[in-house]
């Protein structure tokens, strides 16, 4: 029953004490993540080289997008969430398990979330205690796509992915010693476009209230 605002502080805390008993255990040297295919293998399409680290993330990615369709749009499972996330009181009254469905939305999240650890820490990158921090930059994606809409969510990462690429190549040396590093903070801008422009994102449904 709380707002949205209060689970995101508690996820961060929460990720900040998972962060501290990580170093007291293992330390804070980068590992690497074996592989079962060449580390150093690339596919050529064109004048492109892509790694298979790259292509085993996408194909990953998008199985993992393709069964949480499925199980959001086909599923008991995912009908109640869908009812959940809708309104919590109504889905009691209908005698859906609101603390079940909590549960499995935590359970999918955190399987989700070590799916995508597991392919950021393979070559080229290492993985390290901070590199849970990439998780910030979903907050722009999920923004600009739209709080109610997975899809957009999706949509607005690869938008957002690519204009961070672009305005590496272009922007950041327009700007000379200013452009240091400033592709980073680029999504974040085009975020606080959005949401001036279309604070319910992309895929968003705009809601009117009467007072």
């Amino acid at each position: 029953g709380r707002p949205v605002f209060v689970t995101v502080i508690l996820t961060l805390f929460i990720g900040i004490i998972l962060r501290t008993i990580i170093v007291a255990a293992w330390g804070t040297d980068p590992r690497g993540m074996p592989t079962p295919w060449d580390t150093m293998g690339t596919l050529t399409l064109g004048s492109a080289r892509i790694s298979l680290n790259a292509l085993g993330a996408i194909a990953a990615g998008a199985l993992a997008l393709v069964g949480f369709y499925v199980l959001i749009k086909r599923s008991r499972l995912g009908v109640a969430m869908r009812a959940t996330a809708s309104d919590q009181e109504a889905a009691l009254a209908q005698g859906i398990p609101v603390g079940r469905v909590f549960s499995a939305s935590w359970f999918i999240a955190g399987a989700l979330a070590a799916l995508a650890g597991i392919f950021l820490a393979m070559f080229p990158r290492t993985a390290d205690v901070n590199m849970g921090f990439i998780a910030l930059r979903a907050f722009p994606a999920v923004l600009v796509g739209g709080l109610e809409s997975a899809l957009g969510a999706v949509v607005a990462s690869v938008l957002l992915g690519v204009s961070e690429v672009l305005a590496q190549a272009y922007i950041n040396p327009a700007l000379g010693q200013f452009g240091r590093g400033f592709h980073e903070v680029f999504p974040y801008l085009l975020m606080i476009v959005f949401l001036a422009v279309r604070p319910y994102g992309l895929f968003g449904q705009r809601r009117v209230e009467r007072v």
